[in-house]
């Protein structure tokens, strides 16, 4: 290992010894100052991951959520000097973390805050009008060969628990500029598998819950089918026009792409 490993491994690993080699100015204690460095790293690593996933840690609890994002941190530093980009696999180690004991929701939190960060940070693009839909609805041929790409910023996420009262009593609570610190003082979440949208709008970005056959045609469309194929599976016409008229309030394309 190279002297730079040696560093990095001290430094992200609490109460490790300094790495060999250092020195300080003044001659004092550079295993010392070495320690209070890595401290600072650790905890602003750790302060990274409570604004990432505030829900996780409201729910969880703060001390809890801290020794969690503590243990990730040390076996998983960042790739990125954005830290935005810092705690993408967190949801996939959570998952993998036995020995924790932690409650059977607590992946799919982290997934919708991972989503809903990335879906805050994704890439613009141009929303098509109603004068685009009209268009394109008012041409039965071009309507059926239509191949829309969704949205940069549209995330979809399946989840097995009702996560999403948990997550909204974060957010009023950051809204209306205090914390919360529930561990264990809230029911359970349900066991529910349901499929989560995560879109940008004007305002920020929100969080809906699709119906199943709109989770279905969704996926459909993100899997490279046309808009036709998609909705092919909901038997009930005016289902489908009740579906697509919502769909076309929502940011959820950012083309409508019609093949040759």
């Amino acid at each position: 290992m190279s002297w730079y490993d040696d560093w990095r491994d001290a430094l992200l690993s609490r109460g490790a010894a300094a790495p060999d080699g250092l020195s300080s100015w003044n001659g004092s204690d550079p295993a010392q100052r070495f320690a209070v460095y890595s401290n600072n790293v650790l905890v602003s690593l750790r302060d990274a991951l409570a604004d990432t996933f505030p829900a996780l840690r409201d729910h969880l609890g703060h001390e809890t959520f801290s020794a969690l994002a503590l243990d990730y941190l040390c076996q998983h530093p960042p790739q990125s000097a954005i830290l935005a980009h810092y705690g993408e696999s967190f949801p996939s180690w959570l998952s993998e973390q036995t020995q924790w004991q932690l409650p059977n929701w607590c992946v799919d939190m982290a997934r919708l805050e991972r989503a809903y960060i990335n879906s805050f940070h994704a890439a613009d693009a141009t929303v098509p009008s109603l004068s685009d839909w009209q268009s394109l609805l008012e041409d039965e041929e071009q309507l059926a060969r239509c191949q829309p790409r969704l949205h940069p910023a549209l995330q979809l996420i399946d989840v097995q628990y009702e996560i999403l009262p948990l997550w909204a009593a974060s957010q009023n609570a950051a809204r209306s500029g205090y914390s919360l610190d529930h561990q264990g003082r809230l029911p359970e979440p349900q066991q529910r598998p349901h499929t989560l949208c995560v879109i940008r709008e004007d305002q920020g970005v929100a969080v809906i819950e699709l119906s199943t056959s709109s989770a279905l045609a969704l996926n459909g469309i993100a899997a490279g089918l046309s808009l036709q194929e998609a909705l092919m599976p909901v038997d009930d016409e005016q289902l489908r026009i009740e579906m697509l008229a919502y769909w076309i309030r929502l940011p959820l394309f950012s083309a409508l792409g019609v093949a040759a």
